[in-house]
Parts: structure tokens; C-alpha cells; sequence
């Protein structure tokens, strides 16, 4: 009788790990990819969301940002920059700023660009919903998350 029981209890725990890797893999498979400039084009669409996105990063002493050369600037939409943040514990990212500055090849200050594509959450700070926040900041933010890939 034990050994049932001790047998339905460790089914039941297989069980329970199944449903939490399905859910994250669920998760995972529900990121929309976006393009970079389709973002950028219609924030409204994106505003909050988390994407799976590629751009080009670019970092020096000031700051750091995400852009496509692809993205065309119109006076309806000035904005097709993105500033770069990253979300997680102080391990993560630093991994993650040393995934790029490794791809850069470069050493400290010096500008860094590469090429990332990553989780993001895509924030529009003049959304309805949102009231300006600073006027001398970046329209567009990426909250990066996770790192997929970065390349020179």
C-alpha cells in the first residue's frame, strides 16, 4: 500500500512539472515577433506588449538605444529609436551587457553596435494611457527581458 501510494505521488508530481513546462512553453510560443519598424510605425499597436524583436544596439557613456537603418523618419513619425533597458537581477544584466560588448569587440567606452534580437516589453511613454514623462527623453522604450541573440 505504501508503494502505491508512494508511486501516485511521484505521478502526480511528474504531472504537475509537465503542466508548468507546458505553460511556459505556451508563454514563450504567444510572443509575437515583430519588425523593428512595424513597431515603430504603430505604437499603439504594440504599446505594453511583449515582443520578439530585432534591432540594432548602440551604447556609449550617455545612454544606450535600440534602431533599424530600415525605419524611415517622416514628420508623422519622427521617432524610430527605442532607448535600451534591461529588466532582471543585476546578474542577468550584466550577462547581458557583456553578451554585447563581447559581439562588439570593442573595449569600454567606446560606442558599441550590434545587432540583437530579444524579448522585450515595447513601452510608448506619449501612449493615451501614459502622461509625458520627461520631454527630453526618448519616445520609445525596450524593456529587454531575455537576450536571444547577438551578433556583430
Amino acid at each position: 500500500m505504501k508503494r502505491v501510494i508512494g508511486v501516485a505521488l511521484l505521478l502526480l508530481a511528474n504531472q504537475r512539472v509537465g503542466i508548468a513546462q507546458s505553460r511556459n512553453s505556451a508563454e514563450k510560443s504567444q510572443v509575437q515577433v515583430v519588425d523593428f519598424c512595424e513597431m515603430m510605425n504603430h505604437p499603439d499597436s504594440y504599446h505594453d506588449k511583449t515582443v520578439r524583436v530585432s534591432a540594432m544596439y548602440a551604447a556609449n557613456s550617455e545612454g544606450a538605444v535600440f534602431f533599424d537603418d530600415n525605419c524611415k523618419k517622416s514628420e508623422s513619425q519622427p521617432n524610430v529609436v527605442a532607448s535600451a533597458k534591461f529588466t532582471g537581477s543585476r546578474e542577468e544584466i550584466k550577462r547581458s551587457l557583456k553578451e554585447i560588448q563581447k559581439a562588439s569587440n570593442k573595449k569600454s567606452g567606446v560606442p558599441q553596435v550590434v545587432r540583437v534580437t530579444m524579448i522585450a516589453v515595447f513601452r510608448d511613454n506619449y501612449a493615451p494611457t501614459r502622461s509625458p514623462v520627461c520631454l527630453t527623453c526618448l519616445r520609445y522604450a525596450l524593456e529587454v527581458n531575455h537576450l536571444l541573440n547577438v551578433e556583430r
